[in-house]
C-alpha cells in the first residue's frame, strides 16, 4: 500500500489546526501514461475514420459547363467513403483517363469532408473523320472522342 499524505490546515487561531482525511499518494508509471495516450489515439484515429461528419457527399466541380458534378462523381467514386482515403493523385489520374476532353485538372482535399475538382473543359476546333468515327480536335492538336464531349 503506497504512503498516504496528510494535509494539515492551520486555522487563525493559534495553536489550532484541522487535519484532513489521508489521501493516498498515486504514482504512475511512464508506461502507463503512454498506453493510455496510446489508447486515446486510437480512438481518435477510429473516430475521425468512421465519423459521418468525414464522410464524402459529393464532389464539388469547378470549371466545366458540358460534364456535370453526377458524371464526375461516377467516374471518381468517392461518395461515401471517408475523407482519409481520398487520394488527390488518383482522382486527377482517373478524370484525365475517362475523361479526355478535360484538361488542367487539379483536386483539393480538405477537412472535413471537402473535394474540389478544378478543369477546363477543351474547345473543339475541328472535327475529323474517319472510319465512321468523329474525332474533335483542340486547339492545341489533342483529339478527344465526340461522345465524351456530350457524357451528360
Amino acid at each position: 500500500m503506497p504512503p498516504k499524505r496528510r494535509y494539515n490546515v492551520a486555522l487563525n487561531v493559534p495553536g489550532a489546526e484541522l487535519h484532513l482525511p489521508a489521501l493516498p499518494v498515486l504514482r504512475f508509471s511512464w508506461r502507463a501514461v503512454s498506453g493510455v495516450m496510446a489508447a486515446l489515439l486510437l480512438a481518435l484515429v477510429v473516430y475521425l475514420w468512421t465519423s459521418p461528419k468525414y464522410r464524402i457527399d459529393m464532389v464539388q466541380v469547378v470549371g466545366l459547363q458540358r460534364l456535370t458534378e453526377n458524371d464526375v462523381n461516377t467516374v471518381v467514386g468517392l461518395i461515401g467513403q471517408s475523407i482519409f482515403s481520398a487520394n488527390p493523385q488518383k482522382i486527377r489520374q482517373d478524370l484525365e483517363q475517362a475523361f479526355p476532353d478535360i484538361k488542367d485538372v487539379s483536386v483539393k482535399v480538405g477537412l472535413p469532408a471537402n473535394v474540389v475538382v478544378k478543369a477546363k473543359e477543351r474547345t473543339p476546333v475541328i472535327v475529323w473523320k474517319q472510319g465512321g468515327t468523329d474525332k474533335w480536335i483542340d486547339m492545341e492538336g489533342m483529339a478527344f472522342p465526340r461522345a465524351a464531349m456530350s457524357a451528360s
